[in-house]
């Protein structure tokens, strides 16, 4: 894929491929490229399995072991993530990296009160302690809009609500002050209000400090809410990336296009909705070179033996197929 030339992006993943198991069986995720910019918030894409939540575990480098990752470039503002040993890791994460994961109570510690573990993660990345560090809790807390700081910080996660857990994530998240948030379906399991205030409560602070967001969602209709950028992964490959708007209007890839015609907005009726036939490709079977080539009426034997070059218009809006619409 040939990005085309901006300023330097603070991600940048070139050829990204992830696998597991013997190295004979194909990656899971095969070939992607990513740049995020500062500043921006890039929505990442697709079905459940697409690999979407892989890519963002392992730019924030807490992938499983078992599997092999590679890549052509990995970097955060310009540093090589690549061959980085896990004790530098572990200070990049927090301080440069924050993580909101999709299930919260899973995520923080049930033992320990809220605002023990945001103290945990300013202590380790800012050296605060004693009472700066108390007015640094209540402050975090503050700031994602939770009330009586001095007395929820008290409270351990299964006191609170699945909303209010959530801020507490996304305090901790932004405890370091990261140059960039991956957000990994932040709002899965919250209702339709609780949604829409915890995306404004998260790229709200991302605003303030011009941070990059990743944003992984299923849910197309918050990524044209509330994204930059749209990136659309299919079975561990980028099919197309363009403003969201431009996405919308005029989708290329028929991955993408399918996408939203499963996708409800205020103009249509359920009965409108169409399903996307087929499943994704079994990779130990060996999967197509374009993976959507076994769910696609355009698809041709090309598809099927040679992948598709990703190719940017000059609008940016790219696509990696070989009879786009």
């Amino acid at each position: 894929m040939n990005m085309p030339v901006t300023v330097a992006p603070l991600v940048a993943l070139r050829r990204l491929r992830i696998g597991f198991g013997p190295p004979s069986r194909p990656p899971v995720v095969d070939g992607v490229d990513l740049d995020i910019g500062r500043g921006e918030t890039v929505a990442l894409v697709g079905e459940s399995g697409s690999g979407k939540s892989l890519v963002a575990h392992t730019i924030a480098g807490i992938v499983t072991k078992a599997a092999r990752v590679s890549a052509e470039r990995f970097e955060l503002g310009g540093v090589d993530l690549g061959a980085m040993p896990e004790r530098t890791w572990r200070t990049l994460r927090g301080r440069e990296i924050g993580v909101v994961f999709q299930n919260p109570r899973a995520a923080l510690n049930p033992v320990r009160t809220v605002g023990r573990q945001i103290a945990d993660v300013i202590h380790e990345h800012r050296g605060l302690s004693g009472a700066g560090l108390n007015e640094a809790v209540n402050g975090a807390l503050a700031a994602v809009r939770i009330p009586e700081p001095a007395l929820r910080r008290n409270a351990y996660p299964g006191e609170l609500s699945g909303g209010m857990c959530q801020r507490v994530m996304i305090a901790i998240a932004l405890a370091g002050n990261p140059s960039l948030l991956i957000a990994d379906e932040p709002t899965t399991g919250l209702d339709t209000t609780t949604q829409a205030a915890i995306l404004d409560l998260i790229l709200g602070h991302a605003s303030e400090r011009r941070m990059a967001t990743l944003l992984i969602t299923h849910d197309l209709g918050l990524a044209r809410a509330y994204a930059d950028r749209i990136v659309v992964m299919h079975a561990g490959q980028i099919a197309e990336q363009a403003a969201a708007e431009a996405l919308f209007a005029a989708p290329r890839h028929p991955y993408s296009a399918a996408l939203i015609g499963a996708t409800a907005n205020d103009a249509r009726s359920v009965a409108d909705l169409v399903g996307i036939p087929g499943s994704l490709p079994d990779l130990d079977a060996g999967p197509p070179a374009c993976r959507f080539a076994g769910r696609c009426d355009r698809a041709t034997d090309q598809c099927i033996a040679e992948p598709p070059p990703f190719v940017f218009d000059v609008s940016r809006h790219g696509v990696a197929c070989w009879r786009p619409l």
